[in-house]
């Protein structure tokens, strides 16, 4: 039976954390702008055509009064930090 060794755990675990950490900033980064134009920016949002493609990143967004996504971006930049942290080994 083959067990693997502690670096290959390691590497694994570090490789699925990167990968975690990348869906977490997409899907976070999604939720930001689809709660906006949902809510404080509705007004923008209404004034497009339905399927009207719109080129928005969460840069947009930063000087919003939103607590809810004020707290989403908060969570993105920690989120970056991380991937940060993780490519230092590289």
């Amino acid at each position: 039976m083959f067990l693997p060794t502690n670096k290959e755990i390691y590497d694994s675990g570090i490789r699925r954390a990167e990968q975690i950490t990348i869906t977490a900033i997409e899907e976070f980064s999604d939720l930001v702008i689809k709660l906006s134009m949902a809510n404080e920016f509705s007004d923008v949002s209404d004034s497009f055509d339905e399927g009207t493609c719109l080129n928005l990143s969460v840069g947009d967004f930063i000087h919003t009064t939103d607590a809810n996504v004020q707290g989403m971006i908060m969570i993105l930049n920690k989120l970056r930090d991380f991937q940060d942290l993780l490519n230092i080994d590289k």
